[in-house]
């Protein structure tokens, strides 16, 4: 009986000690979308500069990717930066396309986007929540190989989105348009 009384008590009250949990309890929650800033920075959020341009930087391991970071206003779960891939870490995705939306990020041999990564935000220098730099890699076609393609690519606008999805199912998507130069 006692066991039944437990199950009842924990199923009418949130962990947070309110009726339903709080705007943490799942989804339903009515905060609204997350807002996020898709930015540059290896470690700390840096804006997009005004010219848009971000460098492409040519990898240790024979690929070729861009830094890209992410910040956000708020967060109600932001997770525990960590602990990357614990599954109560937010979902987040970054993906890269051209200017006619075909996908320029890695994927698998089937054309599938990797899975995507469970990290948790930290709290920025200047405020907010922040992902840290992470390198988005970009699918070199085997066709045309890699410095054919640095040259290719080199200058052209390209449009980066930045996806997150807490445990409860809130959201937050963040596009910026960029202008690629190779690193010098």
């Amino acid at each position: 009986m006692r066991l039944m009384i437990g199950f009842v008590l924990a199923t009418l009250v949130g962990c947070d000690g309110t009726p339903g949990g709080g705007k943490d309890s799942g989804p339903g929650s009515d905060a609204g979308p997350i807002s996020l800033t898709v930015g540059v920075g290896a470690v700390d959020f840096e804006e997009l500069p005004d010219s848009g341009v971000v460098e492409v930087v040519k990898g240790p391991q024979g690929g070729i990717h861009l830094i890209i970071n992410a910040r956000v206003a708020e967060m109600d779960q932001p997770g525990n930066p960590d602990d990357p891939g614990d599954v109560s870490n937010p979902i987040t995705r970054f993906e890269a396309f051209s200017t006619t939306g075909a996908p320029m990020h890695w994927v698998d041999q089937l054309g599938a986007p990797l899975p995507p990564y469970h990290l948790g935000w930290f709290p920025g220098r200047n405020g907010g929540l922040e992902i840290g730099g992470h390198i988005l890699r970009l699918h070199v076609p085997e066709t045309i190989g890699l410095d054919p393609y640095l040259d290719m690519i080199d200058g052209k606008p390209m449009r980066i989105r930045v996806t997150v999805e807490q445990v409860n199912g809130r959201t937050g998507v963040g596009e910026a348009e960029v202008i690629t130069r190779k690193m010098q």
